[in-house]
């Protein structure tokens, strides 16, 4: 499929970045699954400096401030879809 590297998202996501040792930073992350609010703080672990953690799914919690996401200087885009046909 075109994949260079794939994680299992059931296990420690960070640990396994962190395995692969790769040698470009990560600067997008998509979030399409929930638990969203889980995988906002493991982007923050993964990502580089203002990167773009991308999500289509809701969360009642968002945990930015006072963490590493604030800190990075990491954007954080939500796309509802269905957004164009209800506006």
């Amino acid at each position: 499929m075109g994949a260079t590297h794939t994680v299992n998202y059931r296990e420690d996501i960070v640990k396994q970045i962190r395995d692969l040792k790769l040698e470009t930073p990560i600067k997008y992350v998509f979030i399409p699954h929930t638990p969203a609010d889980k995988y906002i703080v493991d982007s923050a672990a993964i990502c580089a400096s203002f990167g773009k953690v991308y999500s289509i799914v809701q969360t009642q919690e968002i945990p930015m401030y006072g963490t590493e996401f604030v800190a990075k200087s990491l954007t954080f885009i939500w796309e509802l879809l269905g957004t164009k046909p209800d506006y």
